[in-house]
């Protein structure tokens, strides 16, 4: 576990208490896990009377909540958590963009406070459905609302930056597919390519690790911001074999 992550759990702790005095009725259990690219996420279950979830949210906003993936639910709906989100502005916002939230909070989580409700959290039946829905959400809100928008406004720099993690992330749920939900965004590239091999990704991991380091003396910000775009849509076109 890293400082930030430990420092992400006290406040985790601190919040549930503070909220726990104040709804501690609406609630059924709270539960923290690490969990990569974020630092943590926290998975808040409410009674299945509450009718008006954000009600309960409401709540929490006045109890000082740490800045981290929240999944709010009832009780009955924690089939949810595996379920593949197609939207990746919905997906991004809600996980930070990795979709292996089940994994951890399954297998790496804290109970808070309530019900210890880790046993009922399902696990994805098939990671490929996972893949096929990050790839499908990226190409169409990537394509129109990050690609184009940002090479029209010329901000090439912050393309190439938020590219470099939307690759570090589409290769992390890739490594799902081989059971391996427990990485770190400052390895994943490499252990990516160990598991998918040099002769099916080698190439575009090489080139990657060269655009998204920094740019090199004479290197023009608009060829980068293009290369990255070219990284990115390659890495999806060979990904998709293992979905279809």
């Amino acid at each position: 576990m890293t400082a930030d992550t430990g420092a992400l759990e006290e406040k985790a702790h601190a919040f549930a208490d503070r909220f726990v005095q104040r709804a501690a009725g609406e609630l059924e259990s709270i539960v923290f896990s690490p969990f990569p690219f974020t630092g943590g996420q926290l998975l808040i279950v409410c009674k299945e009377r509450v009718r008006h979830l954000h009600e309960v949210m409401a709540s929490a906003h006045l109890c000082d909540p740490p800045d981290i993936p929240t999944h709010w639910l009832r009780l009955s709906e924690l089939g949810s958590l595996s379920i593949p989100y197609t939207s990746v502005f919905f997906w991004r916002k809600l996980t930070g963009g990795y979709p292996g939230w089940p994994y951890w909070l399954r297998n790496r989580g804290q109970v808070l406070w309530g019900a210890d409700v880790r046993a009922g959290i399902p696990l994805p039946e098939d990671p490929r459905r996972i893949l096929e829905a990050a790839i499908g959400g990226s190409l169409t809100y990537n394509r129109h609302m990050l690609f184009l928008n940002m090479l029209m406004r010329e901000r090439y720099a912050e393309l190439v930056e938020a590219l470099a993690g939307l690759v570090r992330l589409l290769m992390a749920t890739a490594l799902l597919l081989h059971g391996e939900w427990q990485i770190e965004e400052a390895t994943v590239s490499y252990r990516f390519l160990e598991v998918y091999g040099a002769e099916s990704v080698g190439d575009l991991c090489s080139r990657a690790s060269e655009v998204f380091a920094g740019p090199s003396d004479g290197d023009e910000p608009s060829r980068r911001a293009y290369e990255a775009v070219w990284i990115v849509e390659s890495l999806m076109r060979r990904l998709r074999r293992y979905v279809e």
